[in-house]
């Protein structure tokens, strides 16, 4: 398992658009020539604040699970792996090591049990955002869904010495529709994501307020890249 691991990170890492990094860092900038594995222990320390415990968990999944790591050197299966969803960041875990694996350009899926990943330069506030989506429709208009964690820092509480002990707690998720190979933009209405469209926009408007799509809601926007997708074949 541990030569697979190896074997996968050294392909993506010669791609490196981000860096692979020790899990106790958590950051992106640094050099490849510094990854490296952590050990297990080291792993569940919290990396936000170890002086306190926290609650929650920034994981998708608490378990490891076994998954596949698509690339374009090759297909990785049977890998130990989990998805922080707070630092955007894939945790594979070999015999005795955890790896952290950053959305890089060399990724093209990756499959967490029945959770499926890819990573993507998105647009958001007119701002490129690189991470890890779930693609809930492809095809000339997809849609894709970002998973969020809100992390809550430890408080300081008059009626308890110990506190309010730091929390993660899942956020809602965001969904971002694309056009093509353009980058992904961030529904905030359907009116902008109809102006993004380079045709059938009256069509596509129509269908929309008598389908009542909501930005809010994954079916909704499921149906409306669907019926546009209908109308560009």
């Amino acid at each position: 398992m541990k030569s697979l691991v190896l074997l996968l990170l050294c392909t993506t890492a010669a791609h490196a658009q981000y860096t692979l990094v020790p899990s106790s860092q958590y950051s992106r900038s640094l050099p490849v020539s510094q990854a490296k594995a952590v050990s297990m222990f080291d792993l569940f320390n919290n990396p936000l604040d170890e002086a306190h415990e926290y609650k929650g968990s920034p994981y998708l999944t608490k378990e490891f699970v076994k998954g596949v790591v698509e690339t374009d050197k090759g297909k990785f299966s049977g890998l130990n792996m989990r998805y922080d969803i707070y630092s955007d960041i894939i945790e594979i875990r070999g015999d005795d090591s955890v790896f952290m694996m950053p959305p890089d350009t060399g990724i093209q899926k990756i499959e967490i049990g029945k959770t499926i990943l890819v990573p993507r330069l998105a647009m958001a506030k007119g701002k490129s955002v690189g991470g890890y989506f779930t693609p809930l429709e492809s095809g000339r208009l997809s849609v894709l869904k970002k998973m969020t964690v809100i992390y809550t820092p430890w408080k300081e509480n008059p009626i308890d010495p110990v506190g309010t002990p730091p929390r993660f707690e899942r956020g809602k998720d965001i969904y971002f529709f694309a056009v093509g190979d353009e980058y992904p933009v961030l529904v905030r209405n359907m009116k902008g994501i109809i102006a993004i469209l380079s045709d059938h926009q009256a069509e596509m408007e129509k269908f929309s307020h008598a389908d009542d799509t909501s930005p809010k809601k994954p079916e909704s926007l499921k149906r409306f890249a669907q019926q546009y997708n209908r109308l560009v074949k």
